[in-house]
């Protein structure tokens, strides 16, 4: 299965498992609920990767993020100057929600709750470019993606303010909104709901060889 129907389902597993625990659902408290319910799909395998070969790293501190999507590509020394060097958002406290890595790539995942404010998205992809942008581009990195339910669709606006935050052509980026039915009747909960990604990914071709430390 491909990893964005992964990332839909395991989004929308969480969202319903919330409504099963607490009969609400949109203020979906904790939000690690949808967390491990991505990561549990992720791990099921995706993009012709048998689940035995992904490895799942969930709530990873940031400075140990930026050391597993160099590591093999840069010499310790090189790490070093590197971390010293590093500016922006890459250096911000804070944790990658999911980190699944399959076939020396790697693709980082942030979830969110239902309509986060742009500040909250923007925040994300300007911090997965920080990332694709380490070692002049030689890195790990094959994807960043911000996953998160609304409540109505969404997917054209998110184009539209999405694509005007992407500073590399390296890049492309997609946006994918996808109606999700609760089986709920509209008096007693909500009947339909839609699961959101943008994701940024590295054209193929990008990514450049290992170095042996």
């Amino acid at each position: 299965m491909p990893l964005i129907d992964q990332l839909h389902s395991g989004l929308d597993a969480g969202v319903k498992r919330h409504w099963r625990y607490a009969k609400e659902m949109f203020d979906i408290k904790p939000e690690y609920l949808m967390t491990i319910a991505v990561a549990d799909a992720l791990s099921d395998g995706y993009d012709n990767v048998n689940g035995l070969d992904v490895e799942i790293r969930l709530e990873r501190p940031t400075h140990k993020a930026v050391y597993q999507v160099l590591e093999g590509f840069v010499t310790n020394k090189q790490w070093f100057a590197i971390r010293k060097d590093a500016v922006g958002s890459i250096l911000r406290k804070g944790k990658v929600d999911v980190i699944a890595t399959a076939a020396k790539q790697i693709h980082l995942v942030e979830l969110k709750g239902f309509d986060p404010a742009k500040g909250q998205i923007k925040k994300e992809i300007e911090r997965f470019q920080d990332f694709f942008g380490l070692n002049k581009g030689t890195n790990a990195v094959r994807g960043g993606h911000v996953v998160f339910p609304s409540k109505t669709s969404c997917e054209k606006r998110l184009k539209v303010y999405g694509s005007t935050l992407i500073m590399d052509p390296a890049l492309t980026f997609e946006v994918i909104c996808r109606k999700q039915v609760t089986g709920e009747d509209s008096q007693d909960g909500i009947p339909a709901y839609f699961t959101n990604s943008i994701s940024i990914t590295r054209r193929a071709g990008a990514a450049s060889e290992t170095t042996d430390k």
